[in-house]
């Protein structure tokens, strides 16, 4: 189990529509709301941009922060400041076993000398064995015991820190939709790319989006990582798929969009550009730029 929690919903991504619905983007904004300006390189150009909204950043100035991320921050915390105390505790406990069995094996071959050589009687050699005898069975008794706790506490801490990830996806998707959706996004997905990513808080960012009301709503998983998301038993739960492989060879997974470079170019646009090809095994390309009904407001 890892010593931290690492949450890794670092940036998010959406197709933002710069027609018809967002012209009026300041008249979406219902009083007591943030109105967050992004910077001129999130700005939009025309139908069909990619904003990347880094959520990091922005996230301490958020209202969201104030009302539920810093509570979150104090749990996070605590649950790190607990698994570390119940591991120096079972490492504590461990190391008293290993200490009594070694006492235990040096008494027991002190005593098979002592009687060969003729320094303990029959009757005091059989006491002490005895003592040996019964201090080994709560050994293993106690060593027992302790494989039981240890393994309860895993279980635990495991379940715990499930909670605590998918608690914290559920906030970020909020983060997200309150920065995002006043720009009427064409469609939405998460970004999912680090190894502290679990497949519980995948479907906690994706179903919390939907519940504030994002439409056409997907995954954007690295290629590398889909099998340790077991992301084959949620792929159907997402609106679409979309995959980084680098190169001329597509991925092995299917996917309805394929990123197959980092260092493409576009006219207009200077340095390194991420380009991407619908893979024709998912939704056609009308389907991503059709501009969805506007959303209510939760």
């Amino acid at each position: 189990m890892k010593k931290g929690l690492l949450f890794a919903f670092a940036v998010a991504a959406l197709f933002a529509s710069c027609t018809g619905n967002n012209a009026n983007t300041s008249e979406a904004v219902t009083e007591g709301e943030e109105l967050v300006v992004l910077s001129d390189s999130t700005e939009c150009v025309k139908s069909g941009d990619v904003v990347y909204i880094d959520l990091d950043a922005m996230f301490k100035s958020s209202k969201i922060f104030a009302a539920e991320g810093k509570p979150l921050e104090a749990k996070v915390e605590a649950f790190q400041k607990k698994m570390v105390e119940k591991q120096e505790e079972l490492t504590q406990l461990g190391q008293s076993l290993a200490y009594e069995e070694s006492r235990i094996g040096q008494e027991s071959n002190k005593l098979q000398s002592d009687y060969s050589k003729g320094l303990i009687t029959t009757m005091n050699a059989q006491a002490k064995s005895q003592e040996l005898e019964k201090r080994a069975q709560n050994l293993q008794a106690n060593a027992a015991a302790y494989q039981q706790k240890q393994q309860k506490a895993t279980e635990e801490l495991q379940a715990e820190e499930q909670a605590l990830a998918e608690e914290k996806a559920k906030e970020e998707a909020r983060m997200f939709w309150q920065y995002a959706h006043k720009w009427y996004p064409l469609f939405w997905a998460m970004d999912a790319e680090k190894d502290a990513i679990t497949t519980g808080a995948i479907v906690a960012f994706i179903d919390e989006l939907r519940k504030l009301g994002a439409k056409k709503v997907g995954c954007y998983v690295a290629n590398h990582l889909y099998n340790k998301y077991d992301y084959a038993s949620i792929r159907d739960q997402m609106d679409f798929t979309w995959i980084p492989r680098y190169g001329s060879t597509k991925p092995v997974y299917t996917c309805d969009l394929w990123q197959y470079t980092s260092t493409g170019s576009v006219d207009g646009i200077s340095g390194n550009v991420d380009l991407n090809n619908i893979t024709g095994e998912g939704h056609p390309p009308s389907w991503f730029t059709e501009e969805p009904e506007p959303a209510p407001e939760p």
